[in-house]
């Protein structure tokens, strides 16, 4: 019996939570992208809620958490296939700043190879160029242009594994075009 998981992720509430988890594959879409990942070691992780930025921004956002929880993901013995982030990944989305300390305390994923992938918050959204910066640091998002108007997307991982990746700023009802999306997928 061949059963297909489907995995919703959006924006949750969880500072500095850390999921690590085993499945065994992937999906669908139709107009917004639908990548796909062959899974290596059936191992990833999904994290959010952590608002990259200089500490006296923000009371909410420890580098010293973020840091440790990206060298403990980076270096566990089974590696993971990709990393998933919920959303508010930077503190303010129009902050090249923000960006800056993304790129730079992530830089241990990198030096891993390990593929990201991630959902829109509502921090990433803020300012006029918050949703493009966005896109702009996820180098498989980087080659969908579509996703700088409309951030949602699906990954399939494997043959039974089918990720749907919501953006929590637009509407999920009926008519939308993230609600047809979704019903579709």
């Amino acid at each position: 019996m061949n059963i297909r998981q489907h995995v919703i992720i959006t924006t949750v509430t969880m500072l500095f939570g850390i999921s690590v988890l085993k499945t065994n594959s992937v999906g669908q879409a139709n107009d917004q992208p639908d990548i796909k990942l062959q899974p290596s070691t059936g191992t990833f992780a999904v994290y959010g809620d952590i608002r990259f930025t200089d500490a006296s921004h923000c009371l909410m956002s420890s580098a010293y958490a973020r840091k440790a929880l990206i060298e403990r993901i980076a270096n566990l013995s089974e590696k993971p296939d990709f990393v998933a982030l919920t959303g508010d990944i930077v503190y303010r989305g129009d902050d090249s700043k923000d960006w800056s300390v993304f790129d730079d305390e992530t830089k241990p994923f990198r030096d891993q190879s390990l593929q990201l992938f991630a959902v829109l918050g509502n921090h990433d959204l803020r300012g006029a160029t918050g949703q493009s910066n966005f896109v702009e640091h996820f180098e498989e998002l980087k080659k969908h242009s579509e996703l700088k108007t409309r951030a949602w997307y699906s990954l399939e991982y494997g043959n039974n594994t089918h990720f749907i990746l919501l953006d929590s700023q637009s509407s999920y009802a009926g008519g939308s075009p993230q609600g047809q999306w979704l019903t579709n997928s």
